[in-house]
């Protein structure tokens, strides 16, 4: 962490498990009473717990999807190359031990979707119009922790 003066009130503040900011520390308060102005954010992507690459467009090129960040702010970022940080969707979560890619339902050619793992539990998520959904897969044990999940021959998930 840090928290560093830049000039004529402006501070840069730094974390080491949250996004920082460049913030201007104002003499009166503003309309909402706050007497600090967020000029800048800056992503974090640290602390990544895990990572996995998914082409999640479906267009040939891998995205990076990392779990990202600590306790209550945590999350998944999806990282493209030569583009920076988009976060194309956020899942709060706590407890996060692992995340691998699938490919489900039949897809060949890309991964399609997730496996969150935490303490005592695991989902298979995946990402349908912008939106995250939690999937259920025949034979997949949601109710213990993963160790390992990937694709093996004929279509067949693995999960340890």
């Amino acid at each position: 962490h840090t928290l560093s003066y830049v000039d004529n009130g402006v501070l840069f503040v730094g974390s080491q498990y949250g996004d920082s900011q460049l913030v201007r520390l104002l003499t009166e308060a503003d309309e909402n009473g706050s007497f600090v102005q967020v000029i800048d954010s800056y992503t974090c992507l640290a602390p990544i717990c895990d990572m996995t690459v998914l082409d999640l467009e479906r267009q040939g090129q891998g995205q990076l999807v990392t779990c990202s960040g600590y306790g209550r702010d945590g999350s998944l970022r999806v990282v493209r190359s030569g583009i920076g940080i988009q976060e194309i969707a956020s899942l709060d979560v706590e407890s996060l031990r692992g995340v691998w890619a699938l490919r489900v339902n039949g897809s060949q050619e890309f991964h399609n979707a997730m496996v969150l793992t935490f303490v005592g539990q695991s989902r298979v998520i995946s990402l349908s119009g912008g939106e995250l959904e939690v999937m259920e897969l025949n034979g997949f044990s949601s109710d213990e922790q993963t160790i390992y999940a990937g694709n093996v021959a004929h279509d067949q998930i693995l999960q340890g």
